[in-house]
């Protein structure tokens, strides 16, 4: 892609370039100054870009799960994107979308939800944490279970682990989703969502 003003390389979400002959183009935070480097290294202090890069997104309310549904938590009304954050992460029709970053990176979803589920204490229920992609279909990655006996599900965290892989990933092209698969053979009614989302970004 070309580049008319640093204004557009920054409104992309890119700290810094790689340059054609190897090394890289490392901006100011408001584009104000402009380095040449050849690796990571020989950057001063100051004008190093962040590598670990962290959004929160935070729901309250009451949203019922039917047995046997996906829910996208990213499709909540009213999930909100706490202020300070550094990942530059947006929501846009319900998908997670990635800003556009030329490096690899390392990728860690950090949920936790509150609520209830419905049935009879002491029998064992679970749902599944996933990432799907876009279509709300395809799972990527891992899913694991959390299994509970009570029906209170205060504070119950899951971490999910995934990457991206250049400027075409797909977690910055379409986006992601991630939610639960309610797999409890219950109603499973959330009162509180928590997303953090930490990424560390490669400086090579």
């Amino acid at each position: 892609m070309a580049y008319t003003s640093i204004t557009k390389i920054l409104e992309d979400g890119k700290d810094y370039l790689p340059k054609q002959d190897k090394g890289v183009l490392v901006l100011g935070t408001l584009g104000e100054e402009v380095l040449a480097a050849n690796n990571y290294q020989e950057i001063p202090e100051e004008m190093k870009p962040d590598i670990f890069l962290l959004d929160l997104f935070l729901w309250t309310g009451s949203q019922v799960i039917a047995d046997g549904a996906w829910f996208n938590y990213f499709a909540l009304p009213g999930i909100t994107k706490q202020p300070n954050g550094t990942a530059n992460l947006s929501i846009i029709g319900g998908n997670l979308l990635f800003p556009v970053r030329q490096k690899n990176t390392q990728v860690m979803f950090s949920v936790r939800i509150s609520g209830t589920i419905a049935g009879g204490a002491g029998t064992a229920r679970e749902w599944r944490t996933q990432t799907r992609r876009t279509d709300g279909i395809t799972i990527v990655g891992s899913d694991p279970s959390t299994k509970v006996q009570g029906l209170d599900i205060t504070n119950r965290d899951a971490v999910l682990a995934s990457y991206t892989l250049g400027p075409t990933d797909p977690f910055m092209v379409t986006g992601i989703q991630l939610g639960m698969n309610n797999i409890s053979g219950q109603t499973i009614t959330l009162t509180s969502v928590s997303v953090r989302m930490m990424q560390t970004v490669n400086p090579e």
